[in-house]
């Protein structure tokens, strides 16, 4: 069952059912992730490069513990890309984002529905939830980009659309130029 859990004042959500742990920090404080990385044991080196400026992306493991960085970009003109850090080992899944991810919300969701429909979960190890949660994140990306390529497509209709009008617009403009012409020659 998901839980939005209050830990010495800090608020965390925390998945835990039948052994599986997943805990998710949507745009955390910084003692909200100092907590959880104690509570959790993350070595140094991780705690290290979730505090990195880097803009890059960085996977390894240490002491069986992996740590992944990824940067999923905004489908929106004004906004930078969420930093997302993905901390596994075999007992926890830790996702840390910046910002929400209406994917992971989606996600959480389903997990908690899933739980309380089925008795026998389809999700039985730490390795299907996070490939799930994964799958589940990459297919709410792939699903904005084809809704921003349809309005691309949209938009590139209308402008063939457009200059057709304008093609037609300058065709009229030049015979009434013309005619014009001709009306001011046979005057004169």
């Amino acid at each position: 069952m998901l839980l939005t859990c209050c830990y010495n004042n800090l608020m965390i959500s925390k998945y835990n059912n039948k052994g599986l742990v997943w805990i998710d920090l949507t745009s955390p404080k910084e003692e909200e992730i100092l907590y959880i990385l104690e509570e959790y044991q993350i070595p140094e080196s991780i705690k290290q490069e979730i505090y990195s400026p880097s803009k890059e992306h960085n996977t390894f493991i240490e002491n069986d513990v992996l740590f992944s960085l990824m940067r999923l970009p905004y489908l929106e003109e004004d906004q930078n890309s969420n930093k997302v850090i993905f901390i596994k080992n075999q007992n926890y899944i830790i996702t840390i984002h910046d910002q929400p991810i209406i994917s992971i919300d989606q996600f959480s969701n389903e997990l908690e529905l899933d739980m309380m429909i089925e008795s026998e979960s389809k999700i039985k190890t730490q390795e299907l939830l996070f490939a799930n949660l994964i799958r589940k994140m990459m297919t709410g990306l792939h699903d904005k980009i084809l809704l921003k390529d349809m309005n691309i497509n949209s938009l590139k209709k209308k402008l063939v659309n457009l200059n057709k009008q304008l093609r037609f617009l300058v065709f009229i403009n030049v015979i009434l130029l013309v005619s014009l012409a001709l009306v001011i020659f046979l005057w004169l």
